[in-house]
């Protein structure tokens, strides 16, 4: 994931959202950073033709976030990259099946987490659908991309990942998704501590919504 992003959206979701973006630094600072992400993002989808796992879906979040917080964004790009986002990740393919894969699983969750999915009702359910296929018999999700390949072992990455998934369909409240949401709460709210910042911030958000420790 692109960290910079990530902890912008820490930041962003202790301000509140009647927030003026020139009444601190704090905001300065990310009024200044909206439209190097947003540019990012874009050069991403230009040259990479792809969504990827991180660096379009979490820079449209953070976008998302700071919008509705009250700073200042380029709305034409914003919902150009949302639209075009959104129907990469119901269409895309694999090379090598075939089929559909929402973009990576990761890019999935992402997506839909980001609130910019809400714009497309069909879409969303699509890809909740579609995600819902990729779960493992333990309950966890198989992380993406390039994911696996991060400094930090792999069953640490599947936690993580697999607990940003739970997120998601806790966020949509859907009764088809409920057994497939308490399998993930299961697995990730398991026996286990990662180190990473990634990892305790999820976990936090976790705990905040599910509790403790599952059984």
């Amino acid at each position: 994931m692109n960290s910079a992003v990530f902890k912008m959206l820490l930041v962003l979701s202790f301000i509140p959202v009647t927030v003026n973006a020139e009444s601190s630094p704090i905001d300065a600072s990310i009024q200044n950073a909206l439209p190097y992400i947003q540019q990012e993002a874009q050069t991403w989808i230009d040259q990479k033709k792809c969504v990827s796992c991180h660096q379009v879906p979490f820079g449209l979040w953070s976008t998302h976030v700071a919008k509705n917080a009250g700073f200042q964004i380029d709305k034409e790009l914003f919902e150009t990259q949302t639209k075009w986002s959104l129907q990469f990740c119901d269409t895309n393919v694999t090379d090598k099946t075939k089929k559909r894969d929402g973009g990576g699983t990761d890019t999935t969750y992402q997506i839909i987490l980001s609130g910019v999915s809400a714009s497309d009702a069909t879409v969303t359910t699509s890809l909740a659908n579609l995600l819902t296929t990729f779960q493992k018999a333990d309950g966890s999700f198989k992380p993406g991309g390039q994911l696996p390949g991060q400094k930090r072992p792999l069953l640490e990455t599947t936690h993580v990942s697999t607990a940003w998934a739970a997120l998601m369909f806790h966020d949509l409240a859907l009764d088809e998704h409920q057994k497939t949401l308490d399998k993930a709460v299961k697995f990730t709210l398991g026996d286990f501590t990662g180190q990473t910042t990634e990892w305790m911030a999820v976990r936090a958000l976790l705990e905040q919504e599910f509790g403790g420790q599952q059984e």
